[in-house]
């Protein structure tokens, strides 16, 4: 006997989900998996084992759950070191203990990305706008990165030298 043929589809989906999930973290191929999974779990559409594109298609489901959750994982995990780094602050500060409130800003900015303008902003102080085409700064003005724009200002220079 072939295993469960249920007439319930969504309930069928989910379950070959959950089972392609768990083999396919335990790093088996799309074929492995559809090789495990038809042992016991058919397409009550064919009475066969599922397609390579049916499980292919449940990985890219599962992947987009996955990064779904992840980001919400990420989120939560945001917002509790926040209201952490609050509580050692407002700690530091009734202590007086600057270094720790110092400490504290830092890793916030850190958590929070501020100090990744800065350097951006550093960086561009560090170019010589007025050596760039008309190109490459509508380029920088459109938001394209300063690393891509001083490769495309590399790669003119070669084609034209």
């Amino acid at each position: 006997m072939k295993g469960p043929r249920n007439s319930n589809s969504g309930g069928l989906v989910e379950l070959r989900r959950e089972r392609v999930a768990r083999l396919s973290l335990r790093g088996l191929t799309v074929r492995e998996i559809v090789y495990a999974i038809g042992r016991d779990l058919v397409n009550p559409k064919t009475g066969k084992a599922y397609s390579l594109g049916t499980i292919g298609n449940d990985l890219l489901v599962l992947q987009s759950r996955w990064m779904e959750q992840s980001m919400e994982a990420m989120q939560i995990l945001r917002a509790h070191q926040m209201a952490e780094l609050s509580e050692v602050k407002r700690a530091a500060w009734a202590d007086k203990e600057y270094g720790a409130v110092l400490r504290a800003l830092e890793r916030e900015a850190k958590l929070l990305g501020l100090d990744e303008a800065s350097k951006a902003e550093f960086e561009l102080r560090d170019v010589d706008l007025t050596s760039m085409s008309n190109e490459q700064l509508e380029m920088l003005i459109e938001g394209v990165p300063l690393e891509r724009v001083l490769l495309h200002r590399d790669q003119e220079s070669e084609s034209s030298g």
